[in-house]
């Protein structure tokens, strides 16, 4: 009897430890928001924001290898992309919330396309709350709004292989860019604009867009330049120069510049 009675405490014990993982791997990730476009143009990026509070005993880390990731039924779902893993910085403890911020690519093709995510652990498979189902609409390509890049002028710029120039922190200094309206609409101030593609490092030249100039519109087949002034970043490295121009109701739209990296020393 006493042996049984023995087996029966340490068989209760080692469910103890078990069933609170079994529960972790059931709810770990509580939904919190969604800031996501449902009207879209194909083919244009859009910024999405998604937040899950870690409900698990577990701090999630970027090297568990845990993702967001799009679960829609939909076979070759043409969203890109389908996984964001948490960034190196982040480390997510129990009841706090992560936030996962990332560019998506809308479907190259119009039609209406399911969205929704769920958390995903590499040996759990998937954990947690999905987000709210979205079915977001996407429009065809407008051809009437298109951009042509023309040149681009930024002081010792060169080219081996690829745009490269070499720049000193912390300065001022002027450059230009220019665009050809080869599409059927007209460029009008305050809802046409030039913004920089530098996405990761936002204001990285104290400056991402620059608007038309207020009482000037841009026709079809009619060339803007652009002059603008930055100022270069503090801390020494390599930094991308790129430009698009942006359209209010479409977003980014024709063909962006050049890219130049610009080493900062």
């Amino acid at each position: 009897m006493h042996t049984i009675f023995s087996f029966i405490l340490i068989l209760t014990s080692t469910l103890a430890v078990l069933l609170p993982n079994q529960a972790t791997a059931q709810t770990p990730a509580k939904f919190i928001s969604q800031v996501v476009p449902e009207n879209m143009i194909a083919g244009q990026q859009y910024t999405v924001f998604i937040q899950f509070k870690n409900k698990s005993a577990m701090t999630w880390e970027a090297s568990q290898a845990i993702s967001l990731t799009l679960r829609t039924d939909k076979k070759g779902n043409p969203w890109q992309p389908q996984h964001v893993r948490l960034s190196k910085q982040q480390t997510v403890k129990t009841d706090q919330i992560a936030t996962f911020q990332f560019r998506i690519t809308a479907p190259p093709e119009a039609g209406e396309y399911p969205f929704r995510w769920q958390l995903r652990h590499p040996k759990l498979g998937w954990i947690g709350e999905k987000t709210p189902n979205l079915n977001i609409s996407v429009a065809p390509k407008d051809a009437n709004t298109q951009a042509e890049f023309v040149l681009q002028k930024i002081p010792g710029m060169k080219k081996l292989g690829t745009y490269y120039t070499i720049l000193e922190r912390g300065q001022i200094y002027t450059v230009s860019l220019t665009f050809k309206n080869n599409g059927n609409d007209v460029w009008t101030p305050g809802k046409v604009k030039l913004v920089s593609k530098n996405n990761k490092r936002p204001l990285t030249w104290m400056v991402d867009q620059i608007n038309l100039d207020s009482r000037k519109v841009i026709k079809p087949g009619e060339i803007k330049t652009f002059g603008f002034n930055i100022v270069t970043p503090p801390e020494p490295g390599i930094y991308d120069f790129q430009w698009q121009m942006f359209d209010k109701q479409i977003g980014h739209f024709g063909e962006p510049s050049e890219k130049v990296a610009i080493t900062i020393r």
